[in-house]
């Protein structure tokens, strides 16, 4: 489990970065800031293999931060997705990074929410 101490800041001047929490027992988020593209993607793959590794009951993906995202972030998010039981949540706050998703069909294999709140409430 991340401490505050452990947590990435957002406003240091970085292209991506991106880390796992615990939520609950059963429940693992990743979180994503950045540009998410060929060049960051091995870190994004890193932390989501370490947060499927704890073998959660739901794995959420915050995207919310996410500024780019090109097809081998959507590839990463798709090999996790294969070792999972349920579909991934993911959060989506920008209008072009939900579009890649639902012209690519992706909108129909994980479950899109507009916001991190909306995707805690889904667990309860």
């Amino acid at each position: 489990m991340t401490t505050d101490a452990d947590a990435p800041r957002w406003d240091e001047d970085v292209s991506f970065c991106c880390h796992e929490e615990v939520l609950d027992e059963g429940s693992v988020l990743v979180t994503a800031a950045g540009e998410l593209d060929l060049h960051t993607c091995s870190e994004f793959q890193r932390v989501l293999a370490a947060a499927r590794d704890r073998r959660p009951a739901r794995l959420v993906v915050d995207l919310s931060e996410v500024t780019f995202i090109d097809s081998t972030a959507l590839a990463a998010l798709i090999v996790v997705q294969r070792g999972m039981q349920r579909p991934l949540d993911v959060v989506v706050t920008r209008p072009h990074l939900r579009r890649i998703l639902v012209v690519t069909g992706l909108d129909t294999v994980f479950v899109l929410h507009r916001s991190i709140e909306e995707a805690r409430r889904r667990a309860a």
